[in-house]
């Protein structure tokens, strides 16, 4: 399998399962640590302009597609009342 290949099946991966569970992978959770650190390696090389060009289309895409779903540990913050956020606030 070429590097092209493990790339797109990667970024695959990432994309199916933003969509099917609305949120980007926990790095909680031992099996999406995998996919999130790729996910992770790629935005530094984007930053760092060490990304292939046939490739920064695709995954400027993909951290569209990231931005518009919460991450995991969101959800808590979300659901807390005005109570409960003094606290959270300290």
């Amino acid at each position: 399998m070429t590097a092209d290949e493990r790339w797109d099946k990667n970024y695959a991966a990432l994309m199916r399962y933003m969509q099917d569970n609305r949120r980007r992978p926990s790095k909680y959770d031992l099996a999406q640590h995998r996919i999130l650190n790729w996910f992770k390696f790629n935005k530094r090389c984007l930053a760092r302009g060490k990304m292939p060009a046939h490739r920064i289309e695709r995954f400027n895409h993909l951290l569209s597609v990231a931005a518009n779903v919460q991450r995991l540990n969101q959800y808590a913050y979300a659901t807390t009342t005005q109570y409960e956020q003094l606290y959270l606030d300290l």
